[in-house]
């Protein structure tokens, strides 16, 4: 399918996926290219979750990022515009049940100029107007390969330690700064670590 005619950027492009002239009945998965199954041959589990809420996106939670992040994000950046509507989910993983969420297609191609100016990317968007449309995965299936996998609380345990593998967890993302790691991090890191 040729999305070039949108003219959308980066992320801003998953959001077709929800265009009923793209989107197809049925159960729709859809996972970003920089992500790492490890150890996992059977992914029907995460199908039936997604049957399970018929009319909700399944997304990821960001269970690595502080709770507070969301309230304290805009302030703490001073002001910036790219942390104006911050969000703990995270679209690199979606799944969704057949057409069932073309009114979000709908709702963003009526204004997308002016929603891709003022969010700074669809997972924003999506937190912001479609909360109650939003489902997440439970803990122990995604984590960050640079940001952790836990940031912890009075009930989970810190599992912070960045460039580990983590072989209790199902997919690893490449997310973050950790793609765009240099030479000189890396040698002060002591080399790659698995």
């Amino acid at each position: 399918i040729d999305i070039t005619k949108w003219g959308y950027e980066k992320w801003w492009n998953k959001m077709l996926l929800f265009n009923p002239d793209i989107c197809k009945e049925g159960t729709n998965i859809y996972f970003d290219l920089d992500l790492v199954f490890d150890g996992v041959q059977d992914i029907t589990w995460m199908i039936d979750w997604i049957k399970a809420t018929p009319d909700k996106l399944r997304c990821i939670y960001k269970y690595w990022v502080p709770i507070e992040f969301k309230k304290n994000a805009y302030y703490n950046s001073g002001w910036n515009p790219r942390f104006a509507y911050p969000t703990l989910i995270n679209t690199s993983f979606m799944g969704w049940n057949g057409r069932s969420l073309k009114d979000m297609w709908w709702d963003f191609e009526q204004e997308a100029d002016f929603h891709m100016t003022r969010f700074w990317g669809n997972d924003d968007y999506l937190d912001y107007f479609w909360p109650d449309r939003l489902a997440v995965l439970p803990r122990k299936v995604f984590y960050s390969y640079f940001y952790g996998a836990e940031h912890g609380s009075e009930f989970f345990d810190k599992d912070k330690e960045m460039f580990i593998k983590r072989p209790d967890y199902y997919v690893r993302l490449l997310n973050g700064r950790g793609k765009r790691i240099d030479y000189v991090e890396h040698d002060q890191l002591g080399g790659w670590r698995d």
